[in-house]
């Protein structure tokens, strides 16, 4: 029995040792990850009420009909932070464009007007219960809410962006 067991151990084990711990690895590896994507990414994802900016064609949403739809554009920004200060002259530009009329059977309301929602003063009540309803984690943030419903919007915020999103409503 021992023969066996050495030729086995010195014809396949040892001289692919590199191999075989870099196979169990890469199997540890895949366990793991699977174990965890399982345990949190569904849960994680069930948990928030988005849509997907990439498939954001919310003309053809069930249910949709020809009447007007609500939709309300914040910016929340802060005076401190370079990126805000960036994106506001975008957002103003946007506001001018956008704030008040009707875009592909939308009501569009930019709240706050050409300043955002400025969260500088973190202290303010309403400010508060804004970045706590919205889930507000930096800044500058752009929030879309289509019918009463949070729309991802994940990309840069610049005009270009903007109105390629609203091209798409």
């Amino acid at each position: 029995m021992a023969k066996i067991q050495n030729v086995l151990y010195y014809t396949y084990i040892r001289p692919y040792s590199k191999i075989w711990l870099i196979l169990i690895m890469i199997i540890l590896f895949l366990v793991v990850g699977i174990y965890l994507y399982r345990a949190y990414a569904p849960g994680a994802l069930a948990s928030k009420n988005i849509k997907n900016v990439s498939n954001a064609n919310i003309r053809n949403v069930e249910g949709a009909t020809g009447s007007t739809g609500t939709l309300e554009v914040m910016l929340f920004n802060v005076d401190w932070c370079p990126h805000c200060v960036k994106a506001k002259p975008d957002w103003i530009a946007f506001v001018q464009q956008y704030d008040g009329k009707v875009i592909n059977g939308y009501q569009v309301t930019c709240v706050g007007g050409k300043e955002g929602v400025n969260c500088t003063n973190s202290d303010d009540p309403t400010v508060k219960k804004m970045v706590s309803q919205y889930e507000i984690k930096g800044y500058p943030t752009l929030i879309f809410i289509e019918n009463g419903t949070k729309v991802a919007f994940d990309a840069k915020i610049n005009k270009d962006n903007m109105d390629d999103f609203m091209k798409k409503l």
